[in-house]
């Protein structure tokens, strides 16, 4: 007997997600030298005793651990990374302060357990050299300037505009206003 077609829609399911293709993108994020990264990261309820990590990827399968809640081992950690849990709610986040361009990347949050890494979420992390903070501009501050310099440019060639026609006047002889003509007297 012949498979029908609803009989091999389980199956082709089956080989997508055993060959990874619906295996979801990295969620971009963008941000400047300074700022900090913000990740949600949420897991099922039963987990919630697991612990949680933070790691960046280095390459396929090879996860560098940043941080993890509770924290697996005596070291202080690095403060620029902390994770919150919220069991409760089932998910945790994850911060990154102090953000530079070398902390462009892929990283991942994800429950740890037996040595192993399941990952909940990945991201890729673009960070771009900003303007310093004393030569950004605010939205109003960058259109008083333009106003600004739209007003000094048109008070320019309106002088100009005028001194050009005063310079044509004086040329051709024209008496300019003001000026009384002086008359030749007859003796």
């Amino acid at each position: 007997m012949a498979w029908e077609a609803p009989h091999l829609l389980p199956l082709v399911l089956l080989l997508l997600l055993a060959s990874g293709s619906w295996e979801q993108q990295p969620l971009l994020l963008q941000k400047l030298e300074g700022e900090e990264v913000f990740v949600r990261c949420d897991y099922p309820a039963q987990n919630s005793s697991k612990t949680k990590t933070w790691c960046r990827i280095i390459e396929a399968g090879t996860c560098t651990l940043l941080v993890n809640q509770p924290r697996l081992g005596e070291e202080p950690g690095n403060p620029r990374y902390v994770i919150r849990d919220h069991p409760g709610e089932g998910y945790f986040t994850v911060t990154m302060t102090a953000l530079a361009e070398k902390d462009s990347g892929l990283y991942s949050c994800g429950l740890y357990e037996s040595s192993r890494i399941n990952i909940l979420r990945t991201i890729s992390l673009a960070v771009s050299r900003g303007l310093p903070p004393a030569l950004a501009l605010s939205e109003l501050q960058a259109m008083v300037i333009v106003l600004t310099c739209g007003f000094v440019l048109n008070k320019g060639l309106l002088i100009s505009v005028l001194f050009v026609l005063l310079r044509k006047a004086r040329a051709s002889g024209e008496p300019n206003p003001g000026e009384q003509q002086s008359h030749p007297s007859r003796s």
